[in-house]
């Protein structure tokens, strides 16, 4: 008699688990970017108390006879599905309509590294995910979200003039572009080791005169290094000499960067930069200089490319790309702090995407962004309340199955007084 006690009780601790999923959606109504989750039930452990027959040639089969033993929470599922557009009037409020999530972490990884490969599984799984795009620019010139996590991306880098000139030179073009001489072995070797390190390459048709004839030819004008490397996005910096650099993974921001560690940038003209004064830059003991940050006047993300812009005094310049994360199973990702989520198992393979086209990573498909306004909550309240009075419901049943149990058992002891 005492096992409907016991199924009663597994069945309240089931509805109070699915009162506490219920009441954690219900509390997040209002959190933007907030995914709800949902509740199934399961039946509990069987007892069998006559087992089943095939039949023989005389007496037909029979069927189990078992008693089940309650039941209790089977799953808590995750609804990743892209919800309604809160429009906020921020130009750095970005949200992501489709599958994928923001790249967040520090600036550096715990292995230390500034830069992850784009098909490094084990550095990418240790940067957390998040739906929610309240981004900002911290005073050191990262794209940070709320809790001033860094938002990690491609930079922008174009190619140097010397590289694109190099190009030119192995198609047989001169420096100046006017005239076409053939090229020498080392000039091929220069250029085709050059070649390797573009991609958007991006051409001009000139009309030039050769012996006499008018012939037009495509000259190489910009191009955009190859670098598939995911790192945290930052403004560009500015040194003594206003040279402008994007610092690619160096070890240290404050160092003047090197050939390996950062590229020199082609952007708008020096001038109309932010100013450095005279003697501002400082050397430490190492002999390092301190550079300055290029600070615009307004920052906005391109909803097609994923790009984030700064005007300085009228010139657009390109910081980099957001970059997208998406695994096999969005609904498989792990929550490890608030609205952050990781891609341990259960999601599948976690894998670099881009608005943008960029060689060697994969395209974000339908994934597109909206700016201007964030995500909403998930949650659907109507069938939040719906959803409770049921749960409510079946939670009083069983306190009534565990009533008469005990109103029976009573019975049973004061049958002989």
């Amino acid at each position: 008699m005492t096992g409907s006690m016991y199924a009663a009780i597994s069945g309240l601790k089931a509805h109070m688990g699915a009162l506490n999923v219920i009441g954690n959606n219900v509390a997040n109504v209002n959190t933007l970017a907030y995914k709800t989750t949902r509740y199934t039930f399961n039946e509990a452990l069987y007892t069998t108390q006559i087992n089943g027959t095939d039949g023989t040639e005389i007496s037909g089969g029979r069927n189990p006879a078992q008693i089940g033993f309650g039941a209790n929470v089977g799953t808590i599922d995750l609804d990743m599905s892209t919800k309604n557009y809160t429009p906020t009037g921020l130009q750095l409020d970005t949200m992501i309509d489709g599958d994928g999530f923001f790249f967040l972490g520090d600036k550096v990884t715990d292995q230390g590294l500034a830069g992850i490969g784009v098909n490094d599984k084990a550095a990418l799984s240790g940067l957390s995910l998040s739906r929610l795009g309240n981004f900002s620019i911290d005073p050191e010139g990262y794209l940070v979200d709320g809790n001033g996590n860094v938002v990690w991306g491609f930079l922008e880098i174009d190619a140097s003039a010397a590289d694109i000139a190099a190009v030119n030179r192995m198609n047989g073009i001169s420096e100046d572009g006017n005239s076409l001489t053939p090229p020498e072995k080392e000039d091929i070797e220069k250029g085709q080791a050059a070649l390797a390190k573009m991609s958007n390459l991006r051409y001009t048709d000139k009309k030039i005169e050769v012996d006499g004839q008018e012939r037009t030819i495509s000259v190489l004008t910009s191009a955009t290094s190859a670098y598939n490397m995911l790192t945290a996005i930052r403004l560009p910096q500015l040194d003594a000499q206003k040279n402008v650099y994007f610092p690619v993974p160096a070890t240290s921001t404050n160092q003047r960067p090197s050939e390996t560690d950062s590229v020199v940038a082609q952007v708008i003209d020096r001038s109309e930069l932010q100013e450095v004064e005279e003697g501002g830059s400082t050397e430490d003991s190492a002999g390092a200089v301190t550079l300055e940050r290029a600070m615009g006047d307004t920052y906005s993300i391109d909803p097609k490319s994923g790009a984030l812009t700064m005007l300085v005094n009228d010139e657009l310049v390109t910081v980099g790309n957001i970059a997208i994360a998406k695994v096999t199973n969005p609904n498989g990702v792990t929550h490890v702090d608030g609205r952050y989520y990781q891609a341990l198992k259960g999601a599948g393979e976690l894998r670099v995407t881009s608005l943008k086209k960029i060689d060697n990573v994969d395209s974000a498909g339908d994934t597109k962004f909206i700016t201007g306004g964030l995500e909403s909550s998930g949650t659907d309240l109507a069938t939040e309340i719906t959803n409770m009075i049921t749960v409510q419901r079946g939670y009083q049943a069983n306190t009534r199955i565990i009533t008469v149990t005990d109103s029976m058992l009573e019975e049973l002891v004061n049958m002989k007084r």
